[in-house]
Order: structure tokens, then C-alpha cells, then sequence
């Protein structure tokens, strides 16, 4: 086995050079720090102790010594020069293992203290300097590699073809390994007739967590045809009281699939997931149980637990709420600290228009932030293709809009109310749930905030759900609605809110592409840009057309991407990111 290798910007620490001087690093007092915690304490009933809660992680300080050898003094004090200029601006330091064979780590310098070890006898008959080299890094090493997803669009003739309804177990059978074989499958009772049941079978992996060993296996009369319909979604439930720390997974001949989204499908109990099946003929899906579950308390896991599947479907069709103006998608995160995303949105011909980009964890739950779905009461709804929700419905004196939307979909924290809304008559002034909301003209959709609302705490799989409601006031102007959205907007969550425009995308006009930059050493800000060209080369800074600016990062394992374009249907989204670990860096798919 070798050395390990280090890397101060281009600068080679460890190595020979064809230069007059070169580098080395001492093995002994070398240290690469650890993040560095920021807690905060919460009060509590507890009786004794405190809750201490991580919200979030602070620079780490890497050091080492540091030789600069050479051929005489000169050539000592050229080497000295030429890295204390390295350690004078924002650079990179990247580790290499020693075994040539592990990931190479990439720290992000903020600073760097370089202190003299004086020695004249070293520096006199071996014609070598050492240096304390102290480095102020980002918190987390990150992979020497950017990681891109390009999210998913449709195909211009839709299909959408239903596999398999779930209304009978035939070609359905249990499986409680990884190994082919099984029992039969058994059919939904009660909340999931209908639908396909199996059982979790879950054993107890550590400490209250139980692992699902169970997985449902459909293998039809013969092979599926997706060579077209690319796109499988699968319509799920877990039916156990306790958390699931993760969607289902899903395996096409044996190949587990990539998860493009989760949403919850109205009037059921059931998670829509949608995954991208590439190859074009299969013979036997399998839908597996959580990777991770446990109990309400933690105390103990659950005695018996079922997968239950209501249906599978094949469709050439972009995972979307209600229109293609609004679109979700799944982003896995590699890693195993939180990093950020520089995120872009864009069409190839249509400008944009009004959009939003919502940005949370995925827990696999079916959050997403639209609420036409959800809908329960209102005055006369019309269909409008040319909306964002495909319809509008009256808002006026005496008539609430009302919202029913699942508790067990809503995780506790904070959500702001916002609706897309317009005036078709009457006076300029409204108030919506006490916000008094200007419409300066008649017919012009605006994009409105209501209020902020908190979710509490509360047990999952439960049946109740929350009631949003749009109050009518008695003196208001007529309004429609075309779109409200619940948007979560906690610490892990952000959102972005732009008008781009509607007319021909153009370098000084309307946009048709939008690109939300994370900081770095380098330029240690975000920033947002829009434009016309995918190399960015017409775009401009967009700050001064924003309405809202989050400050989107990505936790592993999965990043939920919720988009609304108001003038572009089937808008494409794409994420960049580099994985970030503790200190070393891990393997990439």
C-alpha cells in the first residue's frame, strides 16, 4: 500500500516535482477535524435533562505539517512563496487514500494559516522547511465529482395502459426473500378492497427498527411491452401502525428501478410512486417493503404488518398533480450530508411564466404542495386547459373554498397558504383570510400569499385530516380561483417564486430557462439567472424579477422537486450536486 495523497488547489503537498523544490507532509499530527455541531437546547417536561436538538454543522479545521525541500535555500524560499499563495485565497484540498483504490475526498477551503517550524539543522543539511498548515474547511468532505440529474418530460401522444388492477390475486404471489418463490398473495379486506395484499414479514434489525422482508411479485401470462410507456407507476399503502423510513422499491426482471416521484392519490389510502422502467419487455415486477420501519415510540416494532398494492400502470406521461404546468419529481441524493442543489428549469420553446420551485425531503409520504386535489367545497368549478390546475372555480361573497387534505401526507412544521387568483368584477380590494390582496386590474392572474399555518405533531396512518378553508368575505370583489398550494416550508424545505414572462423567449425579455446557483468558496452566495440559451451565455441576473428566494439544499436520500409553470406545459427540471460525506467520501451509483 502506498501513501495518501494530498492536493492543495493544483498544488501537489505530497510527490515529486520537476520543479527546483517540492512537497512532502509529515505522517505524525495530522489531523482532519470532524464538523463541528451547532445545537440548540429546547425546553421539554422532562423531569431531568434537556432536548438538545443539531441544527446544523460548522467549519472543521484540517492540519498537518507540511516540508518544502529543494535543491539549495533558494529554491526552499520559492517553494515557501508559492504555497502560502495557495493558502491566500479559497481553495480545495483533496485527499486521496493511501490504497490508490477508495474515492478521493474534496474539502472546500475558507482559509488557511500557514506557521513556520523552525529548524536550522533541518533546513541547513537537508535542505528542508516545515510548516504547520491549518486549513478552515467547509464542515463536509464532498466526492471529487458534480452529480446530474435531468428530470423526466412526456411524450407527445399520451398512453397510459393499466397492467394490472389489483382486483384479483391470479400471477400475484408473496415473497418474504431476495430468493425467487413464494406463497399466494391474498385479497385486500376492509379500507383495501380491491387491492392486493401481502405480509411484511419484518424482523427486528436493532433497537425497536424492524427491516420488511416481505415483498408482492406479479408475473403476468406474458412479458409487459414498456418499450413505449416507460414510466411504471405503482399505487401502495403500508397497512401497520408505525413509520416507514422509506418508499416501496420496485424490481423489473430482477433491475430495481428509479424512483421519479411520489404523490398521494386522492380518495384513498394509497402513495402513487411513479418509477422509470428502461428496459422494454417485462416478464415479473416486484414491489418491496420498506428498507427501514419502526414503532410509534420506538420501544418496539410492529407484530404484523402488509404491503398492499391497488394497481400497476404503464404510461409515456411525466409524473404531474394536475397539469403538466405542474410537475414533481424525485431526485436521489448520494451521500451522507446535506449538500446543495443548483437547480435549473427550462422549455425548449415557451417562456416560462410565472414560476415556482418548492424543494423538501422526500419521505416517500406523497406530500406535494397543490391543492386543487383536494378540494371539497366551492362555488361553480369550469375546465380551462390554459390554467395551472386545469379548471377555476367561483370565489365571491358568501362562498368558502375548501380544502380536505389527508394528516397522514403532512409533516409537522410550518406551511405558507398561497393561491393563484383573479378578479372578474367588482372593486380592486379583497381580503382572503384577513389578508387584504390589491387586484390593480380585472382578469389578471396574480399568485398571492395567504398566511403562514402550523401543522402539529401527530401519529402516523391516522384518518384525520386537515381542513383548509378560503373564507368568503360578505363585500368582495368577484374572484376566481384557479390554484391554491400548501407549501411546507420548514428548515429542510425552500421556496423560489419568479415571473419570467409569457411572450417569445428573448435575451432582454421573457424567459424559457431559469437556473437557481448554490454558493461556493469560489463565489460563497447564490445567486439566480434566466434566459433563452442552455450554456447560459444570454442569461441575467434575475434577483430584481423575484418575488421569493430560497436557498435550496439537498438531504440524503431523496430530494422532492415540486414545479409550477404557468405559461409552459411539461417544463423539464434538472439538479446539480456534489455529494457531501462526514470526512471521506463514498462510492457513487
Amino acid at each position: 500500500m502506498g501513501r495518501p495523497q494530498y492536493s492543495l488547489g493544483q498544488l501537489e503537498l505530497i510527490g515529486d516535482s520537476d520543479s527546483e523544490y517540492w512537497f512532502d507532509v509529515y505522517g505524525e499530527n495530522r489531523s482532519h477535524g470532524k464538523p463541528q455541531p451547532i445545537t440548540q437546547t429546547i425546553s421539554t417536561l422532562l423531569q431531568d435533562g434537556s432536548k438538545v436538538v443539531t441544527t446544523g454543522h460548522d467549519n472543521r479545521e484540517i492540519s498537518m505539517f507540511v516540508v518544502v525541500e529543494g535543491s539549495d535555500l533558494m529554491s526552499l524560499a520559492e517553494g515557501e512563496a508559492t504555497l502560502f499563495l495557495e493558502c491566500s485565497k479559497p481553495t480545495t484540498l483533496t485527499y486521496t487514500p493511501a490504497d490508490g483504490i477508495g474515492p478521493a475526498t474534496v474539502f472546500e477551503v475558507w482559509a488557511a494559516d500557514l506557521e513556520p517550524d523552525y529548524d536550522d539543522l533541518l533546513e541547513v543539511q537537508q535542505l528542508q522547511r516545515a510548516y504547520k498548515l491549518t486549513l478552515t474547511c467547509e464542515p463536509f468532505g464532498g466526492s471529487d465529482v458534480e452529480i446530474t440529474t435531468v428530470g423526466v418530460t412526456s411524450a407527445a401522444s399520451p398512453s397510459t395502459v393499466v397492467i394490472n388492477d389489483g382486483s384479483s390475486v391470479t400471477n400475484w404471489t408473496q415473497q418474504f426473500t431476495d430468493a425467487p418463490g413464494g406463497s399466494a398473495a391474498t385479497a385486500g379486506a376492509g379500507l383495501y378492497v380491491g387491492a392486493v395484499t401481502g405480509s411484511l414479514n419484518p424482523f427486528n434489525d436493532y433497537g425497536g427498527h424492524y427491516r420488511a422482508q416481505g415483498s408482492l411479485v406479479y408475473t403476468p401470462a406474458s412479458p409487459v411491452d414498456m418499450s413505449v410507456t416507460t414510466f411504471l407507476q405503482v399505487d401502495w399503502d403500508i397497512d401497520f401502525y408505525g413509520y416507514a423510513d422509506r418508499p416501496v422499491q420496485v424490481f423489473a426482471d430482477g433491475l430495481e428501478l428509479t424512483m421519479l416521484s411520489s404523490v398521494a392519490v386522492p380518495g384513498t389510502p394509497y402513495t402513487r410512486t411513479t418509477f422509470l422502467c428502461p428496459d422494454a419487455s417485462v416478464a415479473s415486477f416486484r414491489i418491496k417493503g420498506p428498507r427501514s420501519m419502526h414503532s410509534v415510540d420506538g420501544s418496539g416494532g410492529p407484530v404484523a404488518g402488509s404491503l398492499v398494492v391497488d394497481q400497476l400502470v404503464r404510461t409515456n406521461q411525466a409524473p404531474s398533480t394536475s397539469t403538466l404546468r405542474q410537475k414533481v419529481s424525485s431526485i436521489p441524493i448520494c451521500g451522507s450530508a446535506r449538500t446543495q442543489a443548483t437547480l435549473k428549469v427550462e422549455h425548449a420553446s415557451s417562456a416560462l411564466g410565472y414560476t415556482m420551485v418548492h424543494t423538501y425531503p422526500d419521505l416517500g409520504d406523497g406530500y406535494t404542495p397543490d391543492l386543487r386535489r383536494w378540494r371539497t367545497a366551492s362555488g361553480a368549478v369550469t375546465s380551462d386547459s390554459s390554467l395551472i390546475s386545469g379548471s377555476r372555480n367561483v370565489w365571491n361573497g358568501g362562498v368558502a373554498t375548501v380544502y380536505t387534505i389527508p394528516l397522514r401526507i403532512l409533516r409537522p412544521g410550518p406551511y405558507l397558504f398561497a393561491a393563484r387568483v383573479r378578479r372578474t368584477s367588482g372593486t380592486g380590494v379583497a381580503v382572503l383570510n384577513g389578508t387584504s390582496v390589491n387586484f390593480p386590474a380585472s382578469n389578471v392572474w396574480q399568485t398571492v400569499p395567504i398566511g403562514i399555518y402550523e401543522v402539529g405533531d401527530h401519529l402516523p396512518n391516522t384518518a384525520f385530516s386537515y381542513i383548509l378553508t378560503l373564507a368568503a368575505g360578505t363585500n368582495t370583489p368577484s374572484i376566481e380561483i384557479d390554484e391554491g398550494w400548501f407549501f411546507y416550508v420548514g428548515d429542510d424545505a425552500a421556496l423560489t417564486r419568479i415571473d419570467l414572462g409569457t411572450g417569445s423567449p428573448s435575451a432582454s425579455g421573457s424567459s424559457n430557462r431559469l437556473f437557481l446557483k448554490t454558493p461556493s468558496t469560489a463565489r460563497p452566495y447564490p445567486s439566480m439567472w434566466r434566459g433563452t440559451l442552455a450554456d447560459e451565455s444570454d442569461s441575467r441576473n434575475a434577483v430584481v424579477d423575484t418575488d421569493a428566494w430560497g436557498d435550496h439544499q439537498a438531504a440524503p436520500t431523496a430530494l422532492t422537486v415540486f414545479t409550477v409553470t404557468s405559461n409552459a406545459l411539461d417544463a423539464q427540471v434538472s439538479a446539480t450536486y456534489r455529494p457531501r460525506w462526514h470526512t471521506h467520501a463514498g462510492p457513487l451509483p
